[in-house]
C-alpha cells in the first residue's frame, strides 16, 4: 500500500469584501510518501549551499523582497540568480503534482458570497478532487496536512472532510466506506514545522496567481520570477491520463475555478 500525501497552503484574503487580493487560492501539493525524503534532500542541499544550514523557509514574499533569510541577496543579484536557478531546478524536477482551486473575489462579491461561503466551497473542491484521485489508484491510501492558520478557519477543513466521510461522492459512485478506507488522517501543522512540502505549496500558490494573471493577458518578462514560477505551475498541474474512457481520474480538476 502506497501513501499519497496532500499538503495545503493558501494565498489571498478569504473575505470577498477585502479588495487587496483579486483571488483566494487554495493550493495542494500531492506527493508520494516514498518520495518525500528525496524532496527534502534536494531542498536541504540548496539551503546548505547558500546558508550553511537547513532551517531556512522558502517563502514567496521573502524571496521576492530579499527579506529575512534572503537579505543576503539584497546587494548581490548574481548570487540570487544562482539561487533561483537551483530553486527552479528543484521545483521543476521535484516529485510532486498540483491540485488547486480558486475563487475570483469580484465574482464572489457579485453573488453575495461571504468568507464562510468561500472557505466552504474551496475546502470541499480541493478535498473532492484529491479524494477522486486517491480512490482511483489501486492500493493507495492518503493523508491531508494543512498549515494551520486559525481554529476558526481550520474548522472548515474538518467540516469538508466530515461531509465526504459521511456522504462519499454520490455523483461519481464513490461511497463513504471507500473514502474512510482510503483517507487515513488529517493533520494541522504550524509554520515552525518547516515541511518542505508546505513551503513548496506556498511558492506554487503564488505561481497559480501569476498563471491566472498571465491567462488574462498580463505580460511577464521571460527572465522574471513570475514567468518562471507560472511555467512550473503549467508543468506540475496534475495531468489527466490520455486515451482513457469512463475513468475516475478524468474527473479530477487540477485547477478548479470555482467562481
Amino acid at each position: 500500500m502506497t501513501t499519497l500525501s496532500l499538503y495545503i497552503d493558501e494565498t489571498g484574503n478569504d473575505n470577498p469584501l477585502n479588495k487587496q487580493s483579486e483571488y483566494y487560492i487554495l493550493c495542494g501539493i500531492v506527493v508520494l510518501k516514498d518520495k518525500q525524503e528525496d524532496l527534502k534532500i534536494l531542498s536541504d542541499q540548496i539551503k546548505f549551499k547558500y546558508w550553511n544550514r537547513t532551517n531556512i523557509v522558502f517563502h514567496s514574499i521573502d524571496i521576492q523582497r530579499n527579506q529575512k533569510d534572503f537579505i543576503l541577496f539584497n546587494q548581490n543579484p548574481t548570487f540570487k540568480d544562482e539561487f533561483l536557478k537551483d530553486l527552479f531546478k528543484l521545483l521543476n524536477s521535484g516529485p510532486f503534482k498540483i491540485l488547486s482551486c480558486v475563487v475570483n473575489k469580484d465574482k464572489a462579491r457579485e453573488k453575495g458570497w461571504n468568507r464562510v461561503k468561500v472557505l466552504q466551497e474551496t475546502s470541499k473542491s480541493l478535498f473532492k478532487n484529491y479524494l477522486v484521485l486517491l480512490t482511483s489508484i489501486k492500493n493507495t491510501n492518503g493523508r491531508i496536512i494543512v498549515e494551520a492558520s486559525s481554529s476558526e478557519k481550520d474548522i472548515f477543513y474538518l467540516k469538508a472532510l466530515s461531509y465526504f466521510l459521511t456522504n462519499g461522492i454520490y455523483s461519481l459512485k464513490i461511497d463513504s466506506s471507500m473514502v474512510r478506507s482510503r483517507l487515513t488522517s488529517i493533520s494541522f501543522v504550524s509554520k515552525k514545522n518547516n515541511d518542505i512540502e508546505e513551503q513548496i505549496a506556498d511558492l506554487i500558490a503564488y505561481g497559480i496567481k501569476c498563471y491566472l494573471e498571465y491567462e488574462k493577458g498580463e505580460i511577464f518578462h521571460k527572465n522574471s520570477y513570475e514567468y518562471k514560477i507560472l511555467q512550473v505551475v503549467k508543468s506540475k498541474l496534475y495531468s489527466k491520463p490520455s486515451n482513457t474512457r469512463k475513468n475516475l481520474l478524468n474527473e479530477v480538476n487540477p485547477l478548479e475555478l470555482i467562481i
